[in-house]
């Protein structure tokens, strides 16, 4: 994985690279080889065990994704890091905690981001920039789901995405790249917000 990253950091550099670490769902992992004797059986597993939460519930998982991106900082200090799938403030601080104590949080000049999934980030942005963060970036798919309740995976409800594009189309609304709604999707206006925050931190892209 190592190697991986580097490929993408060496190319880009000086530029940032801002790594979004792996966001484990149960329903996915037990489809691997030997998952279902580690990942438990989720009723809704796009809102179950996943994200930051899962990250402090199982340190072990999260340290060595931050002992791997510290080794590829060591080459290329272009490599920044973001927290997914947040919930909690209290959650996030635990994860940056986390981060510090580790190798990668010794290293100067690393950027710490969150992603914006769940409504409640969106809406409380002075809180999670409290934390500390560097900046964020806002998840389309999942903060869309969630804030107007249809399962993007499922396939009975398959027919509510054109409801989906009508419930986020309003007045007084800015553009934000939606992979989950289509290029160019208008969302509501705390995302503008939002946007601003990240403009002022220096790292909108």
């Amino acid at each position: 994985m190592s190697d991986s990253l580097l490929r993408i950091t060496r190319a880009f550099a000086p530029r940032p690279v801002v790594f979004r670490t792996i966001d484990f769902r149960a329903n996915e992992f037990r489809g691997l080889d030997g998952g279902e004797e580690f990942e438990p059986v989720e009723a809704n597993p796009m809102i179950g065990y996943r994200g930051c939460y899962r990250y402090i519930r199982e340190p072990d998982l999260f340290a060595l994704e931050l002992e791997l991106l510290a080794r590829v900082r060591e080459e290329t200090p272009n490599l920044h890091l973001m927290i997914p799938f947040v919930r909690t403030s209290g959650e996030l601080e635990a994860c940056l905690d986390a981060g510090d104590a580790s190798p990668l949080g010794r290293q100067r000049g690393l950027h710490r981001w969150v992603m914006a999934e769940v409504p409640s980030v969106v809406y409380r942005i002075p809180e999670y920039a409290a934390t500390g963060i560097d900046g964020g970036s806002v998840g389309s798919n999942d903060l869309t789901q969630l804030m107007l309740g249809v399962d993007r995976d499922s396939r009975v409800c398959r027919a509510l995405r054109r409801v989906r594009r009508r419930g986020t189309r309003r007045d007084r609304l800015t553009a934000v790249d939606a992979t989950a709604l289509g290029p160019s999707t208008l969302l509501p206006p705390s995302t503008e917000s939002y946007g601003r925050w990240r403009h002022r931190n220096g790292e909108a892209s």
